[in-house]
């Protein structure tokens, strides 16, 4: 070993490093932490630590392939799961107790909510079925429960019934959908 820096590489280290630092960044990053604190910051520091922790990766393949599957929503893949929203005809004033409505996608969707309007609390349910309401109207064993609970209504304001699991709809398909809340 020398004592003063060569012109070419060798094949061993020197047992000592050398006084001073480089004048410029090594080209690869060295084995191990310096022991001490140096006199000088690092050429390119990291940012600042965030005042909130930040989402978790979307470790979702697919999405971004213009399809909202199963295991998405609007809050995972936004790209894929667009929020659309239709309103009915009636009021939430009315005295009505229960809405039977078929969907006919236009392409593939996935139905996760629905906003309901009413007076007061009280148990909420939304059956589905494949194909159309009419016909089914009066037969509770063509229906599935999508969502059974206890909700807080306040008058005009929505709340969000979530259905659990969400109901999907390929293109071209209907399903059919009754939404029931007690008064």
């Amino acid at each position: 070993p020398t004592d003063k820096p060569t012109d070419k590489p060798t094949d061993k280290p020197t047992h000592k490093p050398t006084s001073e630092p480089a004048p410029k960044p090594t080209p690869k990053p060295t084995r191990s932490p310096s022991k001490e604190p140096t006199d000088k910051p690092t050429l390119n520091p990291t940012p600042a630590p965030t005042h909130s922790p930040s989402k978790e990766p979307v470790n979702n393949p697919y999405c971004g392939d213009s399809v909202c599957d199963a295991d998405e929503d609007p809050a995972t893949c936004r790209s894929d799961c667009t929020i659309s929203i239709f309103k009915t005809k009636d009021n939430a004033d009315s005295s009505t107790v229960g809405q039977m409505l078929t969907l006919k996608a236009t392409r593939d969707l996935t139905v996760f909510s629905f906003d309901m309007m009413g007076k007061k609390k009280g148990t909420c349910k939304v059956y589905t079925r494949a194909g159309d309401y009419k016909g089914h109207e009066n037969n509770a064993s063509s229906w599935n429960s999508a969502f059974d609970e206890y909700v807080s209504m306040k008058e005009h304001e929505p709340s969000a019934l979530r259905l659990d699991p969400p109901v999907a709809i390929s293109v071209g398909s209907t399903q059919a959908f009754y939404i029931w809340c007690e008064k």
